[in-house]
């Protein structure tokens, strides 16, 4: 496997963590409320 192609996907399944976790945020702020 490409060390490249490695650091990409992993960029990528970041930035997909953290739009998870943003979404989940405000989901959970909006509940609260």
């Amino acid at each position: 496997m490409d060390i490249r192609m490695f650091r990409l996907k992993s960029v990528r399944l970041a930035l997909e963590l953290n739009e998870e976790c943003l979404i989940f945020g405000k989901a959970s702020k909006f509940i609260i409320r």
